[in-house]
């Protein structure tokens, strides 16, 4: 027996599973368990509201259209339905949801990009969960527009198989429906892996400094005046895209350095201070602030901060060619 459900329970059960994926996601969930979780957001869910806005009444028995079926007049039925439209039966929808969400989400990662928020975890997931709850209103906007009697809603048996002789004049039609299933099958599988496996080769770490306190007189996008003897704050970024949670070290010193007689040979340090060791543990896809409380001291005329960022315990005498990341900022001491 067919029995049809309430026209708005697959409207919610998409919103439930968007909302649940990307809170997921937004966890920071690792492993296969991220990709079982993201892989539906970006191959089903968008697509579907989309699929569901656009088609919202059912198919009327015996007339759904599905992949390779043939558009005879002799098939489909009498002319007044042929004018009418064939509806979407329930396998079309399926397959016309993951080619749409697959072109959905490219787009949306495009307009992310456009929007000057770059295309990074959280803008994306905002990005595809809002374009699929507008897809679900206009969904429902749109069933609600149609008569009752006429309108789609989940059956609660199981679907049809896709070859039926009334359908398909010919037993060869199965075939490509059989590898239209595959092929959904391994693309699926493909994108959705490459789109959310982390990749150890791709993995990086941000490691950088910066100031809201920049003026159209600022030399530098640093704090790069420092007082002897006096504590101050250099705030460091540190950004985690290794994949997994990271435990870091980071490392500041001050130099005294030599340029030169001409200020263009060989830099030579000539003396250095630490100032600051500061351990932090950042999520993966997230990025921590890390304040350093320094209190230069050096004598001298030309000096610079270098800071070393070491996933783990630093040496005990750390240098670029030991750290994970390094940065040197030229600062003026008074």
């Amino acid at each position: 027996m067919n029995q049809r459900g309430h026209w708005s329970l697959d409207l919610v059960a998409v919103g439930a599973a968007t909302a649940a994926c990307v809170a997921g996601v937004a966890a920071g969930v690792d492993g296969i368990a991220r990709i079982l979780i993201a892989a539906p957001l970006i191959l089903f869910l968008p697509g579907y509201a989309l699929v569901a806005a656009l088609f919202p009444e059912r198919a009327a028995s015996g007339h759904s259209l599905m992949p390779f079926d043939e558009f005879e007049a002799a098939s489909l039925g009498p002319s007044e339905y042929l004018r009418d439209g064939a509806g979407l039966g329930a396998e079309g929808r399926f397959a016309l949801s993951v080619c749409c969400s697959i072109a959905v989400v490219p787009l949306v990662a495009l307009g992310v990009d456009l929007a000057g928020f770059s295309i990074r975890l959280r803008p994306l997931l905002a990005g595809v969960a809002w374009t699929t709850a507008i897809a679900l209103i206009a969904a429902a906007v749109t069933r609600l527009r149609v008569d009752p009697e006429d309108r789609f809603a989940v059956a609660f048996t199981l679907p049809r198989v896709w070859y039926t002789p009334g359908r398909n004049r010919i037993r060869e039609a199965t075939i490509p429906n059989v590898l239209l299933v595959v092929g959904l099958v391994v693309l699926s599988t493909s994108v959705g892996y490459a789109a959310v496996a982390p990749s150890q080769s791709e993995g990086f770490t941000e490691f950088y400094v910066e100031t809201d306190d920049m003026t159209i007189d600022s030399q530098a996008n640093y704090p790069d005046t420092f007082s002897r003897g006096q504590e101050s704050t250099l705030d460091v970024f540190v950004g985690n895209r290794e994949g997994s949670r990271t435990e870091y070290t980071v490392v500041a010193e001050l130099q005294r350095i030599d340029r030169g007689a001409d200020g263009n040979g060989t830099v030579t340090v000539t003396d250095r201070q630490r100032l600051a060791t500061r351990d932090v543990s950042v999520p993966a896809n997230q990025t921590e602030r890390v304040p350093l409380a320094i209190t230069p001291d050096l004598s001298g005329e030309d000096h610079r901060i270098v800071l070393h960022l070491y996933r783990g315990d630093p040496p005990e005498d750390p240098s670029p060619a030991s750290a994970y990341r390094s940065l040197r900022l030229d600062v003026t001491l008074s």
